[in-house]
């Protein structure tokens, strides 16, 4: 199913008239959480951009059509972190910059997207940098982020911003078909994109989640802060943190705040803004179980 999905409408609508009308930005930042599809979107305006015979979206029939649906269009470029790193690498950016030079084969312009780019690192930033500043003409640079704040400040301020709300939780079910029995929690938490993308995802997420309670009432069991952070391996770092976010959050929201769950906020915000390249993981959940383990002293003092 080609984007753009329901609840990217506002955007797509956005996008669309900005290309019908010729205004569509030389760079494009496409922001929102992991899992609405900012893939899908970034890769259905490169694919109606380069369309022979485009209307609300691209035409599906034409030579261009056919050529992007086979993964061959010579004027679409997207590049992507390595699967076995955590970073988007210097030598991939200069590779991308060099290749959206080339001269389109065709009049409607070339489309290049970088996937996770808030993976990039201070090096391959700085090499998009000087691009972003002069970008080749008739190119459209799209940057995909799930988290914002991991963006250099220098990047965000090159670029026109989209940002893609969550779908409502009946938006979500519609598009999920099948998996429509997600539980209303985990919808709000991961877009139906990724739990679309694997139909094993619904079922390691909620055992992960599961696992991940057991691991917070443990540390308020046993106050051991170090046999918590090594019960959360690396892979399921940045999922571990957004969970324990919108836990934390929802008990903000019920009216339960108070300067420890302040900052345990912001150390939170903190290490998912800094976690990634050279970081010791370990430290970091151990001093935020730390904090966790304070704020629980708090609310039974307050009991």
């Amino acid at each position: 199913m080609n984007a753009p999905y329901d609840w990217q409408m506002p955007a797509w609508t956005e996008l669309r008239n900005s290309l019908q009308a010729k205004r569509l930005p030389h760079s494009l930042l496409i922001s929102g959480q992991a899992g609405v599809g900012k893939t899908a979107l970034a890769r259905e305006l490169a694919r109606t951009g380069l369309c022979e015979a485009p209307e609300l979206s691209a035409c599906g029939q034409c030579d261009s059509c056919h050529q992007f649906a086979a993964g061959a269009h010579p004027d679409w470029i997207e590049i992507e972190k390595p699967q076995d790193k955590r970073e988007i690498l210097i030598d991939q950016i200069r590779a991308f910059c060099t290749d959206i030079q080339l001269t389109a084969s065709q009049p409607r312009g070339r489309y290049a997207h970088i996937r996770d780019a808030d993976a990039l690192n201070r090096a391959s930033a700085n090499a998009l940098l000087k691009t972003l500043e002069e970008p080749p003409r008739g190119v459209t640079i799209m940057l995909s982020v799930s988290n914002l704040s991991r963006l250099p400040a220098t990047i965000r301020s090159r670029c026109s911003r989209i940002s893609i709300a969550m779908p409502s939780v009946d938006q979500a079910r519609a598009f999920l078909g099948a998996q429509a029995e997600v539980p209303a929690h985990l919808l709000g938490r991961v877009g139906p994109c990724a739990l679309a993308a694997d139909d094993a995802s619904l079922d390691t997420l909620i055992k992960a989640e599961k696992n991940w309670q057991q691991v917070l009432e443990r540390v308020g069991r046993d106050h051991d802060a170090i046999s918590a952070a090594e019960a959360i391996n690396e892979a399921q770092f940045d999922a571990f943190l957004s969970w324990w976010q919108s836990r934390l959050l929802d008990d903000m929201k019920s009216g339960r705040q108070g300067m420890a769950q302040r900052r345990l906020w912001d150390a939170l915000i903190k290490v998912r803004k800094d976690g990634q390249g050279s970081f010791n993981r370990l430290l970091a959940l151990e001093g935020l179980f730390i904090l966790y383990l304070d704020l629980q002293a708090r609310q039974r003092e307050r009991a």
